[in-house]
C-alpha cells in the first residue's frame, strides 16, 4: 500500500529541493517559522486559503495539495469529491467540508 503524501512532506521536499532557510519559506507562504513547523511536522494543516501559495511552493499540482490539506484537516469526505470531479473542482466545493471528527 502506498503511504499519503501529506502537506508537511510536500513543503519538507521542497524546501529542501530550493536549498532555502525555513525563514524564507515561511515568508514566501505567509505564515510565521512556527507555523510553518508545525505544518512539516503535521500537527497542523494549512487552510484552504493557503492553496495557490503552496501549489506554487511545492510545485505539486491543486488537487494533490488540496487532498493533503483536506486529510490534515480531518476532511476525508471531501477527497472523494477531488479525485473524481472535474476541472472546476474547487468551484462550489464549500458545501462538502465536513469534519468527521464532529459527526
Amino acid at each position: 500500500m502506498q503511504e499519503q503524501t501529506t502537506v508537511g512532506r510536500m513543503i519538507a521536499t521542497a524546501i529542501s529541493d530550493a536549498g532555502i532557510s525555513k525563514v524564507e519559506a515561511a515568508e514566501r507562504l505567509g505564515c510565521s517559522r512556527q507555523t510553518l513547523d508545525h505544518w512539516i511536522r503535521d500537527y497542523s494543516a494549512p487552510d484552504l486559503d493557503r492553496l495557490k501559495a503552496l501549489v506554487d511552493f511545492t510545485g505539486r499540482s491543486q488537487e494533490d495539495v488540496l487532498t493533503a490539506i483536506l486529510r490534515g484537516n480531518g476532511l476525508e469526505v471531501a477527497v472523494a469529491s477531488v479525485r473524481s470531479s472535474d476541472p472546476g473542482w474547487l468551484k462550489g466545493m464549500e458545501p462538502l467540508f465536513v469534519d468527521l471528527a464532529a459527526a
